[in-house]
């Protein structure tokens, strides 16, 4: 029988593949979280993008383009949270029924607002301040924890859906000012107490940018050019001291540019 023992130079090499073997898989693990995390962290902000989007398109491809207002939004921090957009809406809130007038032109129903701001006591709600910073154009660009509002209004007198004479009239932006109101956290109840007020609802509370213009090119008449941008906290929080640098020029920001056509005349 065959006894011998390993040499030291086989003890050696042996320990030396080993150790070799072991720096291999703890550097392919670490890859494969670093790359995890990544993807995560990116589908997360894509996550947060993904209800407006599809809230945006399908409110305004049932407005006409020549009822669609922007302003600019609230500044929670100093400076502007976002734009406000608002247009008509000729669903009728308790059926879903599209409303017409006798001569088939749209019987509207109801205003619908749409605009960003940063919740009521953020320090509370997120464990850090958000000091809040500008691109450039007033437009703040340090907070991502703003929530995008969308809000349904009756404006004066109730909309009847059988008499055409109480039709829904456009808000003026001085009437639309009054409307722009934080949320408690994320609580949104007490604003069901705003005049007209019939439905409110927070299609995401993790957003940096939300940004309207109406036809930008002259070649596009028609269009609604939305800007959404949110960003991807959990990477960017190892990374940066989120609150207090702008995070719309960093790799952790992700951005939507929705080019939406009203199908109204």
């Amino acid at each position: 029988m065959n006894t011998r023992g390993l040499t030291l130079i086989e003890l050696v090499v042996t320990v030396a593949l080993f150790s070799l073997v072991g720096l291999l898989l703890a550097a392919s693990f670490t890859g494969a979280t670093t790359i995890w995390r990544s993807t995560s962290a990116s589908t997360d902000s894509q996550l947060a993008l993904t209800k407006p989007r599809d809230d945006l398109t399908r409110d305004l491809q049932s407005t006409s383009f020549s009822t669609v207002q922007v302003t600019a939004g609230p500044s929670s921090l100093g400076y502007v949270d976002g734009d406000a957009l608002w247009f008509l809406s000729a669903v009728d809130p308790a059926t879903g029924r599209f409303m017409r007038k006798v001569d088939g032109t749209p019987f509207w129903q109801r205003n619908i607002l749409y605009y960003s701001v940063v919740p009521n006591d953020h320090t509370g709600l997120f464990g850090y301040t958000c000091t809040g910073g500008s691109d450039g154009s007033g437009y703040d660009v340090q907070c991502p924890h703003k929530v995008l509002l969308r809000k349904v209004i009756d404006k004066g007198s109730p909309t009847d859906p059988t008499d055409e004479s109480t039709e829904e009239e456009l808000l003026t932006p001085g009437e639309v000012t009054a409307y722009l109101t934080r949320p408690n956290r994320f609580d949104t109840s007490s604003m069901l107490g705003e005049a007209g007020l019939s439905d409110v609802s927070m299609p995401t509370n993790s957003l940096l940018l939300f940004r309207c213009q109406l036809a930008p090119q002259p070649q596009w008449p028609r269009e609604v050019r939305v800007e959404l941008g949110a960003v991807s906290l959990a990477t960017a929080a190892r990374e940066v001291n989120i609150g207090s640098v702008p995070l719309s020029n960093t790799r952790f920001y992700n951005l939507q540019v929705l080019s939406l056509f009203p199908s109204l005349p």
